[in-house]
């Protein structure tokens, strides 16, 4: 049951560290928490800040309860989910959104007997019915008003991790007095070692195709992280000239979706933290290099960024306030000056 809340639930702890490594976001909250509310306050531009938030709240079996995310205008405006569970806080029974403070939305969940989700209904008009092969999820399939409208499809590994998701979108429309039926699909691949850890993955997004490879340590951490660009459909770039106007520019093979393509390189101390990142083209040309500091907290002080072409140097530094639980309850960065400051609030069980 927790491998499909946890599917239906994308994100539940809002610190988690993956595959898509941030050095900021490696340090876990410690403790049982009920309760966390983050107050972004950022001052990128003169004479101006800008204020966000985020909230979460926790059952005492660490399921999320609610997430929402929210900015500070001229009124507050409000998004984000809200999950009702059970009795026992394990099963999700209920879902709804919020939109500038009004919940709408509701998406209500059947069971069988084995306690697997069957069926979601967001309207009497829209349900989705949940397929299972050997107690796995492989197909979701919604329908609005009778009509198949999406499918996502599922296929696992021997560790049971998703090795291929499919994303099929059908579109209706009338030719010729007649309806046709179009799909626009989008797709996820991705490979797994004899450990079960992840190795390949290839997706698609916007007419789009990537693909990203990792190699592993012998302690299991990311070495190398090499990013390609299978199909890129873009072919110019708008450029801004010094009197505000644009102008277009026709872009080499080298130049398309030159920010998706690149190999990194991670390296780490004693603490299992990441410490160096050495950035190279697919041409193997080092682009970059990053250098971290850490406290005794195992928070990042400090980062050095290098442009290797240019010379070119950038410092960044973070200051802390921490709780008695030792979780930092304030956390500002500087460039040149204070560029942003997050606040937090956590209660504990």
């Amino acid at each position: 049951m927790k491998k499909l809340i946890a599917f239906l639930i994308i994100n539940i702890l809002p610190l988690n560290c993956h595959l898509q490594i941030d050095v900021l976001e490696c340090n876990p909250i410690k403790g049982e928490v009920k309760y966390l509310y983050e107050e972004w306050t950022s001052y990128y531009y003169p004479n101006d800040s800008s204020v966000s938030f985020h909230e979460y709240k926790y059952n005492e079996n660490n399921k999320l309860t609610s997430e929402l995310n929210g900015t500070f205008t001229d009124e507050k405006n409000i998004f984000g989910n809200c999950y009702e569970f059970d009795t026992d806080g394990e099963k999700i029974i209920s879902q709804y959104f919020v939109n500038n403070g009004d919940t709408s939305g509701i998406i209500n969940y059947d069971y069988d007997e084995t306690n697997k989700i069957i069926q979601s209904r967001l309207t009497p008009s829209t349900i989705s019915k949940y397929v299972y092969e050997k107690d796995k999820l492989i197909e979701i399939s919604t329908f609005i008003n009778g009509r198949l409208e999406r499918v996502k499809k599922l296929e696992y590994n021997k560790f049971d991790s998703i090795t291929k998701e499919y994303d099929l979108d059908y579109e209706y429309s009338i030719y010729k007095g007649k309806l046709i039926q179009e799909i626009d699909s989008t797709y996820k691949i991705k490979g797994y070692d004899f450990k079960g850890l992840k190795i390949y993955e290839r997706f698609s997004r916007y007419n789009s195709v990537y693909e990203k490879k990792w190699i592993y340590d012998d302690l299991n951490r990311i070495f190398e992280e090499k990013s390609e660009v299978l199909i890129c459909p873009q072919t110019e770039l708008l450029i801004m000239k010094e009197d505000g106007t644009f102008q277009e520019k026709e872009l080499s093979e080298d130049e398309k979706c030159k920010d998706e393509k690149y190999i990194i390189n991670y390296f780490y101390n004693s603490q299992n933290q990441i410490v160096f990142e050495v950035k190279r083209d697919l041409k193997n040309n080092i682009v970059s290099n990053f250098l971290h500091i850490y406290n005794e907290n195992g928070d990042v002080i400090s980062s050095i960024y290098i442009n290797v072409k240019t010379g070119e140097k950038s410092y960044t530094t973070y200051k802390y306030v921490y709780d008695k639980n030792g979780n930092w309850i304030e956390r500002k960065t500087y460039w040149d000056k204070l560029e942003q400051c997050i606040r937090r609030k956590i209660e504990y069980y």
